[in-house]
């Protein structure tokens, strides 16, 4: 029996690299099955989409009808810009999405919105109130900090009392929600001349007001109307401004101080 063995060895021995390439083989096939069960196998398709609340605004209902086709799909398969672009068809002021795939169903989504700087109160093109003033409705006109205008009830506010008002006049056709009114750059200069004057002046706004065709804005402090555009930087309109209080003093005006033509000051 001993030599029966020897011999069935000695006739059955492979070279070495046919055992390595047969080795190799076999992973592959192996690697190829996994691959397939994982691309087709239901086991892997989304059952369950998960939406992390980041704002009061989010509407869960709107969102899973925005992206309910993904219901089904593969989750292997699935990109992050299949969720977005549906998203931001029916989400217009949504900032960011952030995708992340729990296996082997489960989709997980935290969306963020743009801030809420301010509530909105539309004037007339000439900036006087509106003749027949709106009744008080169920939802509050509010601008966003990328300048769109936004439509949302009290209860997805928030915080939205403590929110500044802006009035926005000097329109060729009236603004509409979820519409781009003024542009970020607008938004920062505004924001700067605000918060300089109570630096710089200790100056507190008690008025901010929009002209668009005219792409300037007033801020009203002690009843005085300061005009300022973003033709110029901020702080050369407020040089301006320094000088002339140095001057003339802060009760030479009146009404209002233009500052925004370039080395003078305009005031009544």
């Amino acid at each position: 029996m001993q030599r029966l063995v020897l011999r069935l060895r000695r006739r059955c021995v492979l070279p070495q690299g046919a055992l390595r390439a047969a080795g190799l083989g076999i992973v592959a096939i192996i690697g190829v099955a996994a691959v397939t069960a994982a691309l087709f196998s239901p086991m892997f398709t989304v059952q369950e989409i998960r939406v992390q609340r980041s704002d009061p605004r989010i509407d869960f209902e709107q969102v899973q009808n925005a992206i309910g086709s993904i219901y089904g799909r593969h989750l292997l398969l699935l990109t992050s810009s299949d969720v977005e672009a549906p998203l931001r068809e029916v989400i217009p002021d949504l900032r960011t999405v952030t995708v992340r795939k729990r296996y082997p169903q489960t989709l997980w989504l935290r969306l963020t919105l743009d801030p809420i700087i301010a509530r909105m109160e539309i004037l007339e093109p000439d900036g006087s109130k509106p003749i027949v003033p709106d009744e008080p409705g169920p939802v509050a006109d509010l601008l966003s900090s990328r300048g769109m205008y936004l439509v949302y009830t009290p209860a997805q506010m928030g915080s939205g009392a403590a929110l500044p008002t802006v009035e926005v006049t000097d329109w060729g056709a009236r603004p509409s929600p979820w519409s781009i009114i003024v542009d970020e750059h607008f938004l920062a200069a505004m924001q700067q001349a605000e918060t300089l004057l109570a630096q710089r002046f200790g100056q507190i706004v008690r008025r901010r007001t929009i002209f668009l065709r005219a792409r300037e804005f007033h801020l009203t402090v002690d009843k005085i109307s300061l005009w300022f555009d973003i033709r110029s930087p901020v702080d050369e309109q407020l040089a301006r401004y320094r000088n002339f209080l140095d001057a003339l003093g802060p009760s030479a005006a009146a009404r209002y101080i233009d500052l925004r033509i370039r080395g003078k000051v305009v005031y009544r």
